[in-house]
């Protein structure tokens, strides 16, 4: 199973937590939600031998260790959530998994908890990853500004303590990179300037 090779530590993590069976089934999830996009990772640039962790494993990853959501039907409809086409939830056959990743996904700013945590979970990924991406430093600071981002990390979000704070600190990560970024293209156009 492509789960088990991709991301063993998420595997070890699902067995422990909820036996072998339900394991299986999160690999089968994983396998049709990888053929869905959902570890498509847009503008992100890697080295081509590099290894590392799948995007939907690290969502998952996020949602187990930093907010320690047990729940199966939470996990699975995060797992659901990282498609690129949300017709694709159609295909799902438990409803509550389908209902919450419909819910996930749709631009309603007004969430419960469990969105919210999945929601910022995804959003976390993105943002740790921002500076890997060939997109420019204006869509990285739009991204950073977004409503949703906005509505996630303020003070009465529904996102959990600890996840709100990672949030809040990778957005000030990200901040730092881009204005270090703009620092050094304005120290290089006045080098060509003072050259002159």
């Amino acid at each position: 199973m492509r789960l088990v090779v991709e991301a063993p530590a998420l595997v070890s993590s699902l067995r422990r937590l909820f036996g072998d069976a339900q394991a299986r089934t999160f690999a089968e999830d994983y396998e049709a939600v990888s053929v869905l996009g959902g570890n498509h990772e847009g503008h992100v640039v890697r080295e081509p031998a590099a290894s590392f962790n799948p995007r939907v494993a690290r969502i998952l990853t996020i949602l187990i260790r930093d907010v320690e959501i047990v729940d199966v039907v939470v996990l699975r409809a995060a797992l659901w959530s990282t498609v690129a086409d949300p017709g694709a939830l159609d295909r799902l056959k438990d409803d509550s998994i389908k209902a919450l990743a419909i819910r996930v996904l749709a631009q309603d700013l007004m969430v419960d908890e469990v969105v919210a945590a999945i929601r910022a979970a995804i959003a976390l990924d993105t943002i740790r990853h921002l500076h890997m991406t060939s997109l420019s430093s204006e869509a990285r600071t739009e991204y950073l500004n977004s409503d949703e981002l906005g509505q996630l990390v303020r003070e009465n979000s529904p996102v959990p303590l600890k996840l709100k704070l990672k949030l809040r600190h990778a957005v000030a990560f990200q901040d730092r990179v881009l204005e270090h970024s703009v620092d050094q293209n304005h120290g290089q156009q006045g080098d060509v300037v003072d050259a002159e």
